[in-house]
């Protein structure tokens, strides 16, 4: 993969970043959990990267391929485009068609904190908290500086509205084929490598309340780190680990960038709170922690 013409066409698509890092406006993202996990994550200095097809929508990844589908098909038949760049749209549909889809692993972060529909879906038996994590810290891992023969990761926000998404496929096909400066094959690679960058950031408007960011990882084909397991929700669950993959890019300090953490509505909110402080505090971590001010019961 050409990481600089796939960041050069990104910014003209309009998403401005660093290091695949996306500049969303904020210095940070919110990962909402419970009590239970902020202890391992703190303890373990670790984040999970889990198989996206594992998730809680039974669409991920296979409604992103479906838009990219239909835009493709809906540039090849418009008239109005001149005919090398329709049969531009169509060699790349053929292409992506032919060949699978590589496997996704995700991190899932709210762009928004202490927001009551997050703690209703997250706060579990009401001992929910919101980290705060800090986006340009992942610039460590993402972009070139992960090995290649570890994968890709990138830090990138949520798109729900399927015009939006439509759009997006279509920028990535015209804005290849109008580079003149590459032979054709590497012009129609550079747009699947758009298409697959961009295809795990498109969910169903179902979600669209949850404002989502977030750490795409695409191992290697050969990755020689490999995925760990466990169970969720009646499934044996692949995941990667954020302090492994940091390890073998010769990061081996890296822990979750914590900068604050907020106790979600509970009836012990103020000594859940002194009892994190002191948890973060005995791990090296200096941010403040709050509670919630929603009059929820969780």
């Amino acid at each position: 993969m050409d990481i600089d013409a796939l960041s050069n066409l990104l910014m003209n698509v309009g998403s401005p970043h660093q290091y695949l890092v996306q500049d969303l406006g904020a210095t940070a993202v919110y990962h909402y959990t419970d009590l239970g996990a902020l202890q391992s994550i703190v303890a373990n200095s670790d984040l999970w990267l889990t198989n996206a097809r594992f998730s809680n929508d039974y669409e991920e990844g296979t409604h992103g391929a479906r838009i990219a589908s239909t835009a493709l098909a809906e540039f090849e038949a418009d008239q109005s485009l001149a005919q090398p760049e329709r049969d531009f749209a169509r060699s790349i549909a053929e292409r992506s068609s032919a060949t699978p889809p590589a496997d996704v692993y995700i991190c899932c972060f709210c762009r928004h904190d202490n927001l009551l529909r997050q703690w209703r879906s997250y706060g579990s038996n009401a001992t929910g908290v919101s980290l705060a994590v800090a986006t340009t810290q992942f610039r460590q891992l993402s972009g070139p500086d992960l090995p290649n023969d570890i994968g890709l990761m990138y830090l990138w926000r949520v798109f729900y509205d399927v015009d939006k998404q439509r759009e997006i496929v279509k920028e990535c096909v015209s804005l290849a084929h109008a580079d003149a400066s590459k032979p054709l094959d590497e012009r129609i690679e550079l747009a699947l490598d758009a298409l697959r960058f961009f295809i795990p950031t498109f969910k169903n408007e179902a979600f669209k309340d949850e404002e989502e960011a977030r750490l795409v990882f695409r191992p290697a084909p050969a990755c020689r780190i490999k995925p760990d397991f466990r169970v969720a929700r009646g499934m044996l669950v692949p995941y990667y680990s954020m302090k492994k993959l940091a390890a073998a890019a010769n990061q081996g300090g890296w822990r979750p960038p914590i900068t604050s953490v907020c106790i979600g509505p509970n009836p012990n909110r103020e000594i859940n709170c002194e009892g994190v402080k002191l948890m973060l505090q005995a791990s090296g971590y200096d941010g403040p922690v709050k509670v919630s001010n929603a009059p929820y019961r969780g």
